[in-house]
Parts: C-alpha cells; structure tokens; sequence
C-alpha cells in the first residue's frame, strides 16, 4: 500500500499491530502510520484528523513528543484530498508494550516480563501514579480520553524508571469532536453507561469518567484482575457488578453491603489471592489503596494525585501554592503561628514563677516578741522564774 504523508511517498505491506478500527504500520525509526479500517472512515473522523494534525505543534509544545502520540500529518492513498484521506502519522515508540503485556500473573505471581524489563510492586505503583499525572494534563486541557482500555497506554522502558505514553489520542474527546471508539467497554463508567448515548452513537464522557476507567485499569495493572470479577453465589456477571457496585474491596470494606443485595461471597481461592494483592497494596501505598476504594466503595471521582500531600510536585495544589507565591507565605505564617505560640507559653510560665528572692522578701521571718516590761518586772520583784513557770512548777 502507498501513503502520501507531508508531500512523501510511503510504501508499507506488513502492519505491526492492528485494532477494531485501524492498522498500525511503521514508517521509519522514529514515525508510525495509523490507517483506519474503511468502515471508519465517516466525514466526523476525517474532519477530526485535518483538525487534530492542524493541531500537532500546540499539542507538542503542550504535552511534548515522549508521553503523548498525537496525530501529526494526514495520510492520503492516491492523491492529497479529503476523499482519499484514510490516516495519519504519528510519533513510533519502538519497544513499548501495551500496558496489558505488564499486567500482574495471578497464576505466576509476578507481574509478565516483555522487553527484558519487568515491573514490581514499587515500580508498578509509581507507574500508576504517572499515568494520573499525565489525565490530569490532558484534563487540563479540555481533552477527555473516553474509551480506556490496556492497549493505548504503553510503557516505555527506555527510560530512567517506566514512563507511560497515551496513544489512540484521535479517539479522545476533544473540542467539538465526540469520542470515536470501537474497541471495548470493559472499564466503562457505569454512570455514563446510564446517561445513554448522543444519536450518534457515542457516550457522553467526562474527566471524571477517565478517572473511573483508569482505575479499573490500574486496578486491574496491579492486582492482576478487574475489580468488578469475584466469585459470588449466586455467579454475578463482571458488568452487573460494576453497575451495583460489587467487588472484592466493596466486601472487605462494607461486607453488610452483600447481604442486602442477597449476594455470599466466597472464600475462594481465586477471591482469596486477590485480597492478598490489596493487602499488600495497602501495606506499601496507603493512598492508592484509598484511592481504589474511594472509586469503587464511595462512587468519587477524584484524580489519584490530588490525594498526595500538598507540598508533593506532583499534586497540582503544589504548583498552584508555587504559582501563586502562597507557598511560602503559608510556610512563613506557619512559623510565626509555631514563634507566637513558643512566646504565649514562655509568657504563660513566667507569669507564675515567683523568684526566691521575691518570695523571700514577702514571707519574712517574724522577729520574737518581747515580754511586756510590767510582766518582767512583776516576775522579778516576787523572785518567779520565768522558765519555771513556763513549765508550771511555781506554786
């Protein structure tokens, strides 16, 4: 097959990888070929390419070349026009596996090994983290992901520590172009799948939506299955339980909740080794094992990086205190709060401590007093001692 891209002529045979709507061919070391399957191609979809390659230079100043693959040039067949249109080129990120061939093994405890590289449980937590770095980016700017699933996250490898990169980036919801998916609805969000869909057949999605899916997905990445699959008597089907609300996490939080859904659970092995996973999870990450259950307990829909502390950088609160100079006027009004209090209390004590000196001088010792002079001198003229007396003996 032939390809005109940026007045250049492509021959490509072999696609080395392929989807429910496009195949995937590699153009030289550095760019790749999306070329959509022929019952894709609707004048929405071209309309959105043109705009999204139109696009290319403010998205790459924006979000740069290596954790986003942005569409960058049209792809034509024949000749440069709207009707011959079936594609675009983007960034190729060699040796980047889907985020599905890292999943954690159940059956091998371990998480699989692709590209020589294999994830453990740090590594993999911190990748999570990353990939709500990098929704909230695209959140930001007003670009909704909408259909999530473990083949448009890869993980490069190539760097420091594991990186994820967003691909399929021309199925996201951006601007006035809805989301154009075909691929799966494992990690839907129920309350979208609620709301129904527009006449033309897409979901009404959301930034809080993503945040849904991408915890299935991070869920599913570090546990090692999805967090709507449990044994249950009676069997509940995966999508039934994730629009009630019934899983694993649901059980070992609110285990009351089962019963008035008229669902046992059981104490299966498969039940069983997933709990060891979230145990683990929250021994090593409280907040992520929070983070999951707020999603999937509580309903919330709130990005993973907000839960960090707000001095951490990669809370967005952090970058706002820093932007805003609030950062260091709070750190400056903390420690005069901590020097105001030091100074109540230094206060506070010296205003009951009574020097010695001080005491002394108000508690005096009482000088003796002396005997009346008629006393003495009635005692003396009938010859009475006085200490006698005293004792009593003067008779």
């Amino acid at each position: 097959m032939e390809l005109i891209i940026n007045n250049r002529s492509y021959a490509v045979n072999q696609p080395f990888d392929k989807g429910g709507e496009a195949e995937i061919y590699q153009l030289n070391d550095d760019f790749a070929a999306k070329v959509y399957h022929s019952h894709i191609l609707t004048d929405e979809r071209k309309q959105k390419v043109l705009a999204l390659c139109t696009a290319y230079d403010t998205n790459i100043s924006q979000f740069g070349q290596t954790a986003f693959a942005f569409p960058q040039f049209p792809a034509y067949t024949d000749r440069t026009d709207i009707d011959h249109l079936n594609g675009f080129s983007m960034s190729y990120f060699k040796g980047c596996p889907p985020l599905t061939e890292g999943f954690y093994d159940l059956t091998a405890f371990e998480f699989r090994s692709k590209a020589s590289y294999q994830f453990d449980d740090k590594s993999a937590i911190n990748f999570i983290y990353d990939i709500f770095e990098h929704a909230y980016r695209l959140h930001k700017a007003k670009i909704v992901l909408g259909d999530i699933n473990s083949k448009n996250i890869l993980c490069n490898f190539h760097s420091a520590r594991p990186q994820p990169i967003f691909v399929d980036l021309d199925a996201a919801q951006i601007a006035e172009f809805d989301c154009t998916a075909v691929y799966t609805e494992d990690y839907l969000d129920p309350l979208v799948e609620k709301q129904g869909k527009k006449p033309n057949g897409s979901y009404f999605y959301s930034s809080e939506s993503d945040i849904f899916s991408l915890a299935c997905l991070c869920y599913q990445f570090f546990v090692g299955a999805h967090p709507f699959y449990m044994r249950s008597h009676p069997p509940h089907p995966k999508e039934e339980n994730m629009s009630e609300g019934i899983s694993i996490l649901r059980y070992l939080k609110e285990p009351e909740y089962f019963a008035t859904k008229g669902i046992e659970y059981f104490s299966h092995p498969e039940n069983q080794i997933k709990e060891e996973r979230l145990k683990i999870l929250e021994r090593l990450d409280p907040g992520l094992f929070n983070f999951f259950v707020a999603v999937f307990v509580k309903n919330e829909r709130t990005n993973l990086i907000f839960s960090l502390p707000s001095q951490d950088p990669r809370n967005p609160r952090s970058l706002f205190l820093k932007e805003c100079g609030i950062e260091k006027s709070l750190g400056e009004i903390k420690y005069k709060q901590r020097q105001e209090k030091q100074k109540r209390l230094e206060a506070k004590a010296t205003k009951f401590y009574v020097p010695k000196s001080d005491i002394q001088k108000v508690v005096r010792p009482r000088k003796p007093q002396a005997d009346p002079p008629e006393l003495t001198l009635f005692l003396k003229q009938y010859g009475i001692d006085y200490s006698q007396l005293l004792k009593g003996n003067v008779v």
